[in-house]
């Protein structure tokens, strides 16, 4: 299990100091130091598929802090863990934080804790007053006043209500983030090609395939564009690391949600269709959406390890408050 997620590049943001890994094919290791032997990159993953964002000369020392084999199974090589400033956040997460996430043995498996709710059943709402909900929203910007949408949505589409709740909060900034308030506009330029008009800056993005190539334009003539619209996106679907505003909001517009409710029915309904009632991948828990243990490496919904729990905090401390509601959970079990 460890060795078919590292494959995928997961991240995590925990780690104290920038790493990064290069190949010990070059290196002559003395104890925790090591002298470089030939040229060689250095890379943001133990493999040789991500590009380097550096090198090394012979000659060069280094201090190990660790090893990792290459991620890809088909090749036997060992890479040395170094401190490399690369000035990214979102760090490749080394096996052994990958395995203290993925393993449930390693969570406190009881109800009055925070870990055992990445194990509740989503699929199976919860009762909350619709009032209760509001009274959640009631500073959180654009999901304000929308605690009968969240309630509706979550019964049309039998989800838990403090799941798409916390869901929308993270994922939103409490409601601010600009690609739940509206301040984003969205219009069609011709097929496959669109305008995303930003507060920050305006980008015109053109998808071929799988592929997308995006750009920063300045002074753009609006009448080049048809149907140019607010758009409003509350669970971050399609916002994709690399571009999430830019892709988040064009995601938004081709679905049309145009309205927070719109974007809160709409942003349920891909949730529940598209896992917690799928009818193959049925990834009813927060553990099981981010690493699919009937079929691990696929269909996934974050590359963050620490996804799952970190989606726990608000479910918690509702169900803590509010003991009498419903709460079912399912633990994964390996051989």
């Amino acid at each position: 299990m460890v060795n078919i997620q590292a494959h995928l590049g997961p991240r995590t943001d925990s780690y104290n100091r920038s790493i990064a890994y290069v190949s010990s094919d070059y290196i002559n290791r003395n104890g925790d130091q090591g002298t470089v032997e030939a040229g060689i990159n250095i890379r943001l993953e133990p493999n040789t598929r991500i590009n380097a964002v550096g090198s090394l000369s012979p000659g060069d020392r280094i201090t190990i802090i660790g090893t990792e084999q290459d991620t890809n199974p088909h090749v036997d090589r060992t890479w040395y863990v170094i401190e490399f400033d690369h000035g990214e956040h979102w760090q490749f997460a080394r096996s052994a934080d990958i395995k203290k996430n993925v393993d449930p043995n390693n969570f406190t498996l009881e109800s009055n804790y925070r870990d055992m709710y990445q194990f509740l059943v989503l699929s199976e709402t919860s009762g909350v007053p619709v009032n209760y909900l509001d009274n959640e929203l009631s500073d959180k910007g654009a999901l304000a006043g929308n605690g009968e949408t969240f309630s509706d949505a979550a019964n049309e589409y039998s989800i838990n209500e403090f799941y798409l709740l916390s869901h929308a909060l993270l994922e939103t900034g409490h409601g601010s983030s600009i690609l739940s308030d509206g301040s984003i506009r969205v219009g069609e330029i011709s097929n496959n090609k669109w305008v995303s008009i930003q507060p920050n800056g305006t980008y015109i993005a053109e998808q071929n395939g799988s592929s997308w190539s995006i750009e920063q334009v300045n002074d753009f003539d609006e009448t080049q564009a048809n149907n140019i619209k607010n758009v409003y996106n509350m669970f971050g679907i399609g916002a994709v690391d690399s571009s999430p505003h830019v892709r988040g909001s064009i995601r938004a517009y081709e679905e049309g949600w145009f309205s927070p409710e719109e974007a809160i029915e709409g942003g349920t309904k891909f949730i529940a269709e598209s896992y917690v009632h799928h009818p193959t991948h049925q990834q009813d828990t927060l553990y099981k959406m981010r690493w699919n243990p009937n079929n691990p490496g696929t269909h996934q919904y974050a590359t963050d390890i620490g996804w799952a729990y970190k989606q726990t905090s608000i479910i918690y401390r509702h169900y803590l408050g509010l003991e009498s509601l419903i709460k079912t959970f399912d633990i994964p079990r390996y051989n």
